[in-house]
């Protein structure tokens, strides 16, 4: 049984019965079904094992999706045993499909030479995709099959219109080598969807891009633990379309210290670091003051304050009008995911975040895209009159370029706190 040259669409499909599709689509049942371009094998049992697929066909310069080696479709509390897939466009599809597929162990062995070697996709809006756990997966490429197309170890995907909350699918040590040539990219983990917790523990990347993860929807909460990579600074590229941040690669080769979340910055208690700066106004130790009203200023010096009125002292805190911040400055060169926090007096239910994004001149960069990203309530929106971008309280961003201003507002806020995470080598 010879194995596949490349990925990409076959002069003629294959049939398996008489619909025409690559492998006969069957009415599943509550227990799934397995179809592969060796045949059709229903499930009796919560276990299949799917020895090998491949696909021979050398001549074939684009990428049709219909050109899939195994799909596995409404799969329940299941076993899939996979020991080889190669040659195909999407070498294993898992499918949701009027159902849902979910609660299901995949071993993962031999898949080669895909354009996305799998493809976890949902086909309707009454399906699902949820709990999967993954053990191994070796995805590659060789150098000369179609250098010039992207490639993807793992792709989260949907049918318009069809379920978007694709989540907890946890993957144990999966090694991608995809062989990223000019001009084509080489990512193991393409997410078009708007899930969470897509979890993989001790990845491998060799010869991928250095980019651990592609979210082009508003996926957040994802964690990719980079074991071993050819470069250090490792990352996730968010696309213009993508409206949610939040997620994390913990890089382990040879930077220990990059995988820690480091504390930027903390004020205890706002009233114990309070000052006076002048009869009327107010300042913070280890903070500035912004003003967030109408203004036509666009620098940083012009936008930040030792002190400001409109600030009282309390016996427990600060109370800020509703045009006043107290801000963190962050310098977002290397580091772009941040986390800031901040408790309120008794508990109070109030307090704004608020970004403002600066070019390394210290002008205000005006409504560019992907300057922030939130993690939990999408695009925080571009407020032009006050040269600022105002969300809620409490969620995480993440910065393109420049430096930060981090603002809660209004109300009492005794403690405030600044972490972030670094996708860039520690000692630079």
């Amino acid at each position: 049984m010879g194995v596949g040259s490349g990925y990409g669409q076959r002069a003629a499909p294959e049939r398996h019965g008489g619909d025409g599709q690559f492998g006969q689509r069957d009415a599943a049942g509550a227990g799934g079904s397995l179809v592969t371009r060796m045949g059709l094998k229903n499930k009796h049992d919560p276990e299949f094992r799917s020895s090998h697929s491949n696909n021979t066909d050398r001549d074939r310069s684009s990428a049709s999706e219909a050109d899939i080696g195994i799909l596995a479709r409404n799969l329940n509390s299941s076993l899939l045993d996979l020991r080889l897939v190669s040659g195909f466009t999407i070498g294993l599809r898992t499918l949701g499909d009027g159902r849902g597929f979910e609660d299901t162990t995949l071993i993962l062995g031999r898949i080669l030479n895909n354009r996305y070697g799998l493809d976890a996709h949902c086909a309707t809006a009454t399906t699902w995709s949820t709990s999967i756990r993954y053990y191994g997966g070796h995805f590659a490429c060789a150098t000369g099959i179609n250098p010039t197309l992207d490639r993807f170890g793992v792709r989260f995907s949907r049918q318009a219109g069809a379920y978007n909350n694709h989540n907890r699918h946890i993957f144990d040590g999966p090694n991608f080598e995809l062989r990223q040539l000019d001009p084509n990219v080489a990512i193991p983990f393409l997410n078009e969807t708007s899930g969470t917790a897509i979890i993989a523990g001790g990845m491998r990347m060799e010869a991928c891009s250095p980019i651990a993860a592609w979210h082009t929807g508003a996926t957040t909460g994802c964690e990719y633990e980079v074991a071993w990579a050819q470069t250090y600074a490792i990352g996730i590229d968010y696309t213009a379309t993508t409206t949610r941040a939040g997620n994390a690669v913990y890089n382990r080769h040879r930077a220990p210290a990059s995988r820690l979340t480091r504390l930027l910055a903390v004020i205890p208690n706002l009233r114990g670091a309070a000052f006076r700066h002048s009869n009327t106004e107010i300042g913070v130790e280890g903070a500035c003051i912004i003003a967030t009203s109408t203004t036509t200023e666009t620098t940083m010096a012009a936008l930040s304050w030792n002190g400001l009125d409109g600030i009282a002292a309390t016996g427990r805190g600060l109370l800020l009008n509703a045009n006043r911040g107290v801000a963190f400055v962050v310098q977002t060169k290397h580091a772009k995911e941040f986390a800031l926090a901040h408790w309120l007096v008794g508990g109070a239910d109030s307090g704004r975040l608020c970004v403002r994004c600066f070019d390394g001149a210290g002008t205000v960069r005006e409504n560019q895209p992907q300057d922030v990203l939130a993690s939990s309530r999408g695009r925080a929106s571009w407020w032009a009159a006050r040269r600022w971008r105002p969300g809620l309280a409490r969620r995480a961003c993440r910065t393109a370029a420049g430096c930060s201003c981090w603002s809660s507002r209004p109300a009492v806020s005794p403690r405030p706190s600044l972490s972030a995470s670094s996708e860039a080598p520690p000692n630079e």
